[in-house]
């Protein structure tokens, strides 16, 4: 299940039940306190089975006017 949360306590305001096959795509462009908009979230679970996690990292910004 993926939640969204109004403060770092876990507070739900909604929640998604993720199921087998799901694909969940997070926008993360901040880190480290930096204020970028970014819902507060938790993801539970998965039940049974397992949960696959795959991380895109940018290592900065391209010039896309070439």
């Amino acid at each position: 299940m993926l939640r969204q949360c109004s403060d770092r306590a876990g507070t739900t305001v909604r929640a998604w039940e993720a199921g087998t096959g799901s694909l969940v795509l997070l926008r993360g462009p901040g880190l480290a306190g930096v204020e970028d908009g970014r819902p507060l979230h938790a993801v539970d679970g998965p039940r049974e089975g397992r949960r696959t996690s795959v991380t895109f990292r940018a290592t900065g910004t391209r010039d896309l006017s070439v």
